[in-house]
């Protein structure tokens, strides 16, 4: 149920505004991922420094009560062609009510690129099965850094309609 949510837009210059609560909402949206070291919060504030430095990044936050519930963030990765999606948290109590597909829809909506791509653990079983839900495909298996895992990447042509992918 995503009635009574608010969102709201960030860029690099304005997302400071909500960085704890973002930082918080990581650390409790990776409770399961304790103890392996490429989930912390250290190593997520440290690529977040990255990524919002790049062109084009953009925040897109929902808010239920002056909560934060969820974020989902990217950057341009090819000018005018190609969109990375890093980032779709949802605060664990409110997960499975459809809140990640909103957050993805207002992010990926108004972007200019050809089509986006996203990293996703191979043992997420259901971001997996709500991403190929949501029109994209599995285009290869990659490795972003020597101590991260393997991941699958997915990609997802654009433009989208809100509430269509």
């Amino acid at each position: 149920m995503t009635d009574g949510l608010q969102f709201a837009r960030y860029d690099a210059h304005t997302v400071d505004a909500l960085y704890d609560e973002m930082v918080r909402l990581y650390a409790d949206t990776h409770e399961d991922m304790a103890g392996n070291s490429f989930y912390t919060t250290m190593r997520f504030e440290s690529f977040f420094v990255r990524q919002r430095a790049h062109h084009g990044f953009e925040l897109v936050a929902a808010r239920k009560d002056g909560r934060l519930l969820g974020v989902a963030f990217g950057f341009t990765e090819i000018p005018g062609e190609q969109y990375a999606l890093c980032e779709i948290m949802v605060a664990p109590d409110h997960q499975r009510r459809g809140i990640a597909k909103r957050l993805h829809d207002e992010l990926l909506a108004p972007r200019p690129e050809h089509r986006a791509d996203l990293y996703v653990r191979k043992d997420n079983a259901p971001a997996q099965a709500a991403y190929k839900k949501w029109g994209w495909t599995k285009i290869g298996d990659v490795q972003p850094t020597p101590e991260s895992p393997n991941f699958d990447e997915l990609v997802l042509p654009l433009p989208i309609a809100p509430g269509t992918a």
